[in-house]
Order: C-alpha cells, then sequence, then structure tokens
C-alpha cells in the first residue's frame, strides 16, 4: 500500500514577492489539501522552538481538520502533559500570529464564517485538545444514508421530552464492588444497584404491566431485536428532534442541550468508561459555556491521567451538579457493551462462566450517570437480551421508572419486528426489481437476501483463500 505525505513548508510555495501566482494558487488549495488527507493532520509538537497554539495558520489547519476528518482526524505528536496544559491555556486565535496580515484576516474571515466566532472556535478547539473526545461523525452520516425516504413519528419522544418527571430518591455515594467468581447474573454482583427505589415501572411488551399507564419517567429505552433499526432512530432523533446545529446559521443551536454516544463491540475505544465520560462532557461543554469555562479551570494533568471512570465522572461530569438547563444523554447499542463470547448465540449464562460487571457502560451508567441530577434525561437502545435479559431490572434500580418504546412506534406505518436493516440490504446491494420486497421485512427475508447476494456473486478463490485464514 502506497503512503503519500503533503509537508506543508515544502509543498506550498512561500515566495509570494516573487512567485505571486504560484503562491496564490498554492494558499487556494489549503482546503482541499486537508479534504484529501483522509486520514488527518499531523502535528508535531515542540514547544521550545515554536508554539503553534499562537499561530493563525496552525490553528486554522486544526480547525479545518477537524470539520473534514472529525475530532480523531487531528494528531498532535510529541506533546507531553505540561504542553498540552500549555496549549489549552494559550489558544486564542484573535491574538494569533501571521507572517501576512492578509491571510491572519482572511483566516479569521473563514472561522466566523464556519464557526459563528472566533471564542467560539477557540472552545472547541481547547475542548478537543484537553479532552480527546471521540468521533462519531462515519456512524452519524452512514445511519443518515441508510434512513433515506424514511418517514419518522417521534411524537412519543417529544412528549417524553415534555412531560414532567418525578425522581426517586437514591443514594449519591459509591460501594465498594467486591464481585465473587461464581455469580451468575450481572444484577447479583453489581453492588452499586443496591438501592430502594419507590417509583413504578412499565416492563414492556411481555409484561402485564405494560397495559398500566406509564407513569413519567427520566429513562427512555428504546428496547428491541437485531436489525431493527434502533442505531439508525438513534441518529435520526439527533438530527431531527434533540440537540443540534442550525444549517446555515454557524455557531447556532436549536433543541435541547444534547450528548451522545455509540456503544461499538469492535471498538475498544468506544467501550472505554472514561472514554465515554470524556466525549459527553465535550459535547455538553459546546452548549454550555459556564460549563466549558469550569472544565478549563481543571489541571489538565489530572484530565490526562483519569482511568477509572469513577474519577472522570467526578471530575468532569460532576461539575453538571451546578447547572439546571434541561440535559439529554442518548447512549446507543448498551448491548454492543457485553463482552463479545456472551454475545454469542452459544452463549448459556447457566453453563458458562459469566464475568461479574463486565458490561462496563451498564456499569458507568447506573453507578455514575444515574447520581446526575433530575434536570438531566437519559434515552438507550439496547436489545432485550442485554445483560443476560436482566436489563429491565438494572435500569429500574438505577432510575425507578423506565418508559420502553419499540422502533416501530417511532416509524409511520412501522410494524413490530419489522427490520429495517433488510431496506438497507436491497438498497446497497442493488437488489431492487430483483427481490420481491415483503411489506414488512423480518430476520427470514434478511437471510433470503443474503442468499441471493451469495449466488449472484461467488467469492473469487482469492478471497475465499482470505476468508479461511483464521
Amino acid at each position: 500500500m502506497e503512503t503519500t505525505v503533503w509537508i506543508d513548508i515544502i509543498a506550498i510555495n512561500q515566495h509570494e514577492d516573487t512567485c505571486p501566482e504560484e503562491n496564490e494558487a498554492d494558499v487556494k488549495a489549503f482546503e482541499s489539501t486537508i479534504k484529501i488527507c483522509t486520514l488527518g493532520t499531523i502535528t508535531v509538537i515542540d514547544l521550545e522552538t515554536c508554539n503553534t497554539a499562537t499561530r493563525a495558520w496552525c490553528l486554522y489547519e486544526w480547525g479545518r481538520t477537524i470539520k473534514h476528518h472529525g475530532l480523531e482526524g487531528l494528531h498532535l505528536m510529541g506533546m507531553s502533559s505540561e504542553d498540552r496544559g500549555v496549549i489549552v491555556q494559550q489558544i486564542d486565535v484573535s491574538k494569533a500570529e501571521c507572517f501576512n496580515v492578509h491571510d491572519l484576516v482572511m483566516i479569521k474571515e473563514k472561522i466566523i464564517e464556519a464557526q459563528g466566532s472566533l471564542a467560539a472556535f477557540d472552545i472547541a478547539l481547547k475542548l478537543q485538545i484537553l479532552l480527546k473526545p471521540l468521533s462519531y461523525s462515519v456512524d452519524l452520516a452512514q445511519l443518515a444514508r441508510r434512513s433515506e425516504g424514511t418517514n419518522w413519528d417521534f411524537g412519543v419522544v417529544q412528549e417524553w421530552l415534555n412531560s414532567d418527571i418525578t425522581i426517586s430518591p437514591i443514594s449519591t455515594q459509591f460501594s465498594s464492588v467486591s464481585p465473587t467468581a461464581d455469580s451468575s447474573y450481572f444484577i447479583e454482583t453489581h453492588q452499586y444497584l443496591r438501592r430502594k427505589i419507590s417509583c413504578s415501572v412499565c416492563c414492556g411488551g411481555n409484561s402485564a404491566a405494560s397495559s398500566v399507564s406509564q407513569p413519567p419517567s427520566r429513562v427512555l429505552c428504546i428496547l428491541a431485536g437485531a436489525g431493527t433499526g434502533k442505531s439508525t432512530i438513534s441518529a435520526a432523533l439527533l438530527k431531527n428532534v434533540l440537540g443540534r446545529r442550525i444549517e446555515g446559521l454557524p455557531g447556532e443551536w436549536e433543541g435541547v442541550v444534547t450528548a451522545y454516544h455509540f456503544l461499538k463491540y469492535s471498538d475498544a475505544r468506544r467501550l472505554d468508561p472514561v472514554a465515554i465520560v470524556k466525549s459527553i462532557a465535550f459535547q455538553l461543554a459546546l452548549r454550555l459555556p459556564d460549563f466549558a469555562k469550569a472544565l478549563f479551570e481543571i489541571d489538565v494533568i489530572k484530565v490526562e491521567k483519569l482511568t477509572k471512570a469513577e474519577d472522570a465522572f467526578e471530575l468532569l461530569l460532576g461539575l453538571l451538579a451546578d447547572f439546571s438547563s434541561p440535559i439529554v444523554i442518548l447512549i446507543d447499542a448498551l448491548d454492543e457493551a457485553d463482552p463479545a463470547n456472551q454475545q454469542e448465540a452459544s452463549f448459556d449464562p447457566s453453563k458458562h462462566f459469566v464475568a461479574p460487571v463486565a458490561n462496563k457502560a451498564l456499569l458507568l451508567i447506573t453507578a455514575c450517570l444515574a447520581k446526575l441530577p433530575p434536570n438531566v434525561r437519559f434515552i438507550f437502545t439496547a436489545r432485550p437480551e442485554t445483560a443476560h435479559g436482566e436489563l429491565h431490572a438494572i435500569l429500574r434500580r438505577a432510575f425507578g421508572a423506565v418508559q420502553y418504546v419499540g422502533p416501530h412506534q417511532l416509524r409511520e406505518g412501522g410494524q413490530e419486528g419489522q427490520v429495517m436493516v433488510y431496506d438497507t440490504i436491497v438498497k446497497e446491494c442493488h437488489l431492487s426489481g430483483v427481490i420481491k420486497t415483503p411489506t414488512s421485512p423480518h430476520l427470514t427475508d434478511v437471510y433470503t437476501a443474503y442468499n441471493i447476494i451469495f449466488e449472484r456473486c461467488n467469492p473469487a478463490s482469492r478471497t475465499i483463500e482470505l476468508l479461511a485464514v483464521s
């Protein structure tokens, strides 16, 4: 595989006086160059030689990199914890230096055009360097593409957002966990959850309680099996209902203050509770200026050294106790945080070892996030088999009342058990007109579609050899 590296100081014609046309063309190509460098931008930090945080071109380059390649596209190499603290404190694009005054004016105009203000640019960049949040831009783009043409009905969610809730009293102290090796269920070993809850709970679907009117709840859980579109719904909620940027108005937002996280079993970073806390804090700080200000007052080295979820929560999200704005935290796919072996169809908790408190995302939610003030609400998505089918009990013990909805309730004409991934397969694999599409596809229809795909396109011998490699 060939790798191409673009080094700006060599590639750009710097001689405005002797080669004005080449210089102007190179400067204009700045944006397109960042776009085509799909793995992002590498900056080598050497504060003894030059503080890049004081250079306008460097700051602008960092900002555009994040714009085009997400928060993980900016690679700051050779930076110590102390360097990180210096950079966070000194970022101020309004005072940044630039050799060419015309370039400086252009940079500031571009930043305001994209971010709304120089201050908003500074805050976002400082938070990125302080917290190193995760990026979800690829996920959101893919999910949005899959749901094109879907008619959503989010009345249930809007009604939940507008409802008044009563919070059950729960402990605000951390307990010590000493799980035993022979524990059979997550809930039996999870000492964090031993709280007395006085609220009733809607258990959903297969319970008699589902016929009883649901009490106002702090938690809305979208619960359904594989392929039913839960993650697609999460992305659609972020785009249409929850907090989001106003298109065409840089720096302006609409909707309730929102933070979100998409769990992914194949990505260890998405399962790291500390990374989850940092990412949530980052997103909330973009909407809450005073919260951002409070984060900037924290010692950067303390943030850098965080390794425990409880410590990260107390240091960062614990600051939310001073804020009363309505907040929604969406966490998608709780089942993806179950250990990989426990997600296999052959896994039997009565026969196989069950690691206690193994779902770190659920542990973070119940032991930490549940302690946030009542103005903070939660939307979760999960499969019914999450935590060996004990999700209802776990959430009930942590939050009291929980409102459950199915994906079909959030789509116009949706039917229970309908598998949305079927539509994605038909669209992406060009099966329209080849396969008879059922009105309400189920898993058996998905298997039929896959059979047609493999019959039409048998893997080449070389592909088969590669697939056989274990």
